[in-house]
């Protein structure tokens, strides 16, 4: 559990938040449970980290691929005294999740993202009463690598990667809209092959060899099964870089 409470800290961005905020979040607590309540300092930091990732983000229309995602907008939302308009954002295989964000009427700022698995489910939504999120900019990084269409899945480009020793990491990957991390950690004789959801994120284990692999996010078990088997092959060819490595 330690391990996918980490992977989910990496995918999101700690903000602080102002009970007076007013935000509101509902999501799948684990594979059936929901959870909805108000973001007050009363509420676990994990959840509030959790809570607000899908709004404390970077946003780019530009940089998330045509080739991936069917995008409707709607003009003329009135929500809570708010000028919104709704991007919506359908995956054009089952292969992501589609996500539905509100921007304020000069896009520069987020009001609400919830995002549907492949099966329609909600798992995850959070809203703005009060004041809307500033949109982040994309880090460079992730920019150019979205811009040059490095990817490791289609459309998926690494945003982030830390190493460590033992030829240990945790890697971070982004489409420009869905994100997921991986972490690759060595395995113990309790360690078994899993899939669950939490935090209205998907979670995935896999062992290869001395090592578990656990992906979290939001993309399908399926996809993240095939993403840990091409970076373990990576690893095989020594193309991911060894302890400590850059």
């Amino acid at each position: 559990m330690r391990r996918i409470l980490l992977a989910l800290t990496m995918l999101a961005t700690p903000l602080t938040v102002n009970a007076t905020d007013n935000i509101y979040f509902y999501m799948i607590s684990d594979n059936k449970t929901y959870t909805f309540m108000n973001f007050t300092p009363q509420v676990a930091p994990m959840m509030q980290d959790i809570a607000i990732m899908t709004l404390d983000r970077p946003f780019s229309s530009d940089l998330i691929h045509k080739d991936f995602y069917q995008l409707s907008i709607t003009y003329g939302i009135v929500w809570n005294n708010f000028k919104a308009v709704q991007y919506d954002y359908k995956p054009l295989s089952d292969d992501r999740f589609r996500n539905v964000i509100w921007l304020t009427a000069d896009k520069k700022a987020i009001i609400k993202v919830s995002i549907y698995d492949n099966a329609g489910r909600l798992i995850f939504d959070a809203i703005c009463m009060n004041s809307p999120i500033p949109i982040k900019e994309t880090p460079d990084a992730l920019v150019r690598a979205l811009s040059r269409n490095d990817f490791i899945y289609k459309g998926f480009a690494l945003a982030h990667a830390e190493f460590g020793p033992n030829d240990t990491y945790k890697m971070l990957f982004s489409d420009g809209l869905n994100r997921f991390s991986v972490f690759k950690t060595l395995a113990t004789k309790a360690e078994e092959n899993r899939e669950m959801i939490i935090y209205g994120n998907y979670v995935y284990n896999k062992i290869v060899g001395d090592y578990i692999y656990t992906a979290v996010g939001t993309i399908p078990y399926e996809i993240m099964e095939e993403v840990i088997e091409k970076l373990d092959e990576l690893a095989q060819e020594g193309l991911i870089p060894a302890s400590g490595g850059v």
